[in-house]
């Protein structure tokens, strides 16, 4: 029969880097295929935003500087930051280990070594302490 198509094996089909569509099975069972495209964008609705606690997809409102992640972090303790440059305000800052009540926070660390600067919205100072297995106290620069 000219132009049906041959049954594979799905372990025998050609491994791509790239297509056009992507084959799916439907809730019925039978195969669909689904574009590219629509599959970011099914994916881009159903995966929750990135937080501390869950990995996730950036949020809209994390789009002001693709240069870095800002992200406003509340009732978070400065000790427990990830890399990053983050916005905070807390009223209770020695609670959170924050130098100041307002500004934002640069955090370079690896393993058990790294640095946070931090530059105080009003008044206008700027703060550094080191991670050294713990963390050392803030300084005034």
């Amino acid at each position: 029969m000219q132009g049906m198509a041959e049954d594979i094996k799905i372990d025998e089909v050609q491994q791509v880097k790239d297509a056009a569509y992507i084959t799916v099975v439907l809730a019925d069972g039978s195969l669909g295929k689904i574009a590219k495209a629509d599959l970011v964008e099914l994916i881009r609705i159903n995966m929750a935003t990135a937080t501390n606690e869950y990995k996730g997809l950036m949020g809209i409102s994390d789009l002001k500087n693709l240069s870095g992640l800002i992200s406003d972090n509340n009732n978070i303790n400065a000790d427990n930051l990830p890399n990053g440059f983050y916005r905070y305000h807390q009223e209770n800052y020695n609670e959170y280990n924050y130098p100041a009540a307002h500004g934002c926070i640069l955090t370079i660390i690896t393993d058990s070594v790294g640095f946070q600067l931090c530059a105080e919205a009003w008044p206008q100072n700027f703060y550094i302490r080191q991670l050294w297995d713990f963390w050392s106290d803030w300084k005034k620069i």
